[in-house]
């Protein structure tokens, strides 16, 4: 996987990152088992976050992490919770083929750098919507190689 940084004179750096640590921050798990996007696992199906923990006992020290925390704050869920400023709130991604037509990026830190080109569309979604500004993350997964780009 790749991610795409885009600085103030628009220069673009991108560099590799692997498929399973940044799917783990997008996908929510629903039910157990592995979870896949295509035909990629977001995790191997012995990861630690494929380990159903509803009848594991409640730590000793759960109610001082909590505390810790606070019980009462909202966690802010970054994969697509309601509207934020007119839009939406999360980070999209889209799936590709493998046959997806590929892009060149100039890079401001090529030290940081995979080179290109890269699977992402000119149309995927982007983080906060069209108009946003910040980040703008826009994330493609090719579901043929289980290849996953990110471009910010």
């Amino acid at each position: 996987m790749l991610r795409f940084s885009i600085d103030l004179t628009g220069r673009v750096s991108v560099r590799r990152i692997s498929l399973p640590l940044v799917l783990a921050l997008f996908v929510a798990t629903s039910g157990y088992g592995q979870q896949v996007i295509g035909s990629c696992p977001v995790l191997p199906a012995d990861n630690i976050w494929n380990t159903p923990v509803d009848t594991l006992p409640v730590l000793s020290n759960s109610s001082s992490m909590i505390n810790t925390i606070s019980a009462t704050t909202r966690v802010h869920a970054d994969f697509g919770s309601g509207t934020w400023n007119g839009g939406p709130i999360g980070i999209p991604f889209i799936t590709v083929a493998g046959t997806q037509p590929k892009y060149p990026a100039t890079f401001y830190y090529p030290d940081e750098s995979d080179p290109g080109p890269y699977a992402i569309p000119l149309t995927a979604p982007i983080e906060g919507g069209s108009t946003a500004t910040g980040d703008r993350h826009a994330i493609a997964v090719d579901t043929d190689n289980c290849l996953l780009y990110s471009r910010k």
